[in-house]
């Protein structure tokens, strides 16, 4: 029984005393960068889609040069946030009048049919010398804007309070900054410069800056906008599946991915004109499993006056190999001319620690391989913050073939029988020392 004991504990321990090795894999790609940093991120090659057996990614692999797997985690891609511009000038008009309130909303303002601001005089009381407000002409301007920058005339040391309204009709303002702060100082040598109005991304036609205490000490240069950063989505990757395999029985046409890929848009190209085609979506994995709807639309192709109509591309959420197209109206045959897809996918980001000496080697398509994929806070300290560290751009080589397809196949689990053996053989001799035991006690 010692024995038999050993032998069950030699089994289930070599496996995992075993490393992979990277030629167990079905193929690679060379991860390529600039060394010298910590922090890498690969933006997935459509190869890995391709040849991963693991919808979830579980079968990556990331190899140093001495064929050490090192931790990995996947993120989606972050939206890119537009480079900041510099502030655009925009027209000004000193308002003069009385410190009152009353007299800065009297205003006399003259615009083109545009909107663009003329001229503007103060109301009845108004006084040539005082400047109670500055009217910003932004119809021009029709993205959020960020803040206001304030060009000052002379030299002379500023310390004030401003306010800014906003209107789109010049009738009726709206307070958006109440008391911002308006400073420029020197002291010592050094000098101090705060010149900048926030206004947290206000849509706006007109604008006007007043001054807490009611008339200006200082004079308005010149007034700039800053406009509010804005992302746009990450880029992505398009598959051209060209036109589907008809079958008349269900009424619907396939398609076949030729990977996991995950999409998220499809587009339809229909070859004829005047073509309308209400439809669902659906994926499976391979011909043994049963179809699931992923959306539904209706694709259109229409020319009418010359001009060509065409339906959008319509959001979906697909990580299956296979896509169908079903008819959900009229009846008869199918059109004779399929239907081309386009399938729009977004890659995932791998983000990996540079562990050990190069080259790395991003491994995939192996069945037998469990997950090792961790939480992103685990690689990159402070995930989600400012202080984050940013990883450094990587790009993926050609892909090579390891052990290819074979890689996939499910292999027998030769472990399992030899366990189950191991068992049946210590049941075995149980049984027979009980027997003996038996015999033994019936011959006294």
């Amino acid at each position: 029984m010692r024995t038999t004991a050993l032998v069950v504990a030699l089994i289930l321990a070599a496996p995992a005393a075993a490393q992979e090795r990277l030629e167990e894999f079905g193929y690679a790609v060379p991860i390529e960068f600039a060394p010298g940093d910590a922090l890498y991120v690969l933006r997935l090659p459509e190869a890995v889609y391709r040849h991963a057996v693991r919808a979830d990614l579980g079968d990556l692999r990331v190899f140093n040069s001495a064929g050490e797997s090192i931790p990995y985690a996947l993120r989606q891609p972050l939206p890119i946030l537009d480079k900041a511009a510099p502030g655009i000038r925009l027209p000004q008009f000193p308002v003069r009048g009385s410190t009152d309130r009353k007299t800065s909303d009297d205003l006399k303002v003259e615009v083109r049919r545009d909107g663009t601001v003329v001229s503007v005089r103060a109301g009845k009381g108004g006084s040539e010398n005082a400047v109670t407000a500055w009217l910003i002409d932004a119809s021009s301007f029709e993205r959020p804007i960020e803040a206001l920058e304030l060009a000052l005339n002379g030299e002379a040391d500023v310390v004030a309070r401003v306010g800014v309204d906003s209107s789109d009709d010049l009738k009726y303002w709206n307070r958006v900054v109440a008391d911002a702060p308006v400073v420029r100082t020197r002291f010592g040598g050094e000098r101090l410069e705060r010149l900048s109005v926030p206004l947290h991304g206000v849509r706006a036609k007109y604008l006007r800056l007043v001054d807490a205490r009611g008339a200006f000490s200082f004079e308005v240069a010149g007034v700039s906008v800053v406009r509010a950063p804005e992302t746009t989505p990450p880029a992505l990757e398009s598959l051209s599946l060209g036109a589907g395999t008809a079958s008349a029985v269900d009424r619907a046409w396939t398609y076949d991915t030729g990977g996991r890929f995950p999409v998220v848009r499809v587009a339809f190209e229909l070859p004829e004109d005047n073509t309308v085609l209400p439809f669902t979506l659906e994926s499976r994995a391979n011909a043994d499993r049963p179809w699931y709807a992923v959306g539904s639309g209706v694709a259109y192709r229409l020319t009418q006056g010359g001009i060509t109509v065409t339906s959008a591309s319509m959001p979906v959420s697909a990580t299956e190999r296979q896509l169908r197209v079903r008819l959900t109206s009229g009846a008869g045959p199918l059109p004779a001319a399929a239907p081309s897809l386009v399938a729009q996918w977004q890659p995932a980001e791998l983000v990996f620690a540079a562990r050990g000496s190069p080259p790395f080697t991003l491994a995939y398509g192996k069945t037998k391989a469990e997950p090792m994929r961790v939480a992103i806070e685990s690689i990159v300290p402070g995930y989600g913050t400012r202080n984050a560290m940013a990883p450094k751009p990587a790009t993926a080589g050609a892909e090579r073939t390891l052990a290819g397809d074979a890689a996939a196949r499910v292999a027998p689990d030769y472990r399992r029988w030899s366990l189950w053996a191991v068992l049946v053989v210590g049941v075995l001799v149980l049984a027979g020392m009980g027997l003996k035991l038996a015999r033994e006690s019936a011959s006294r």
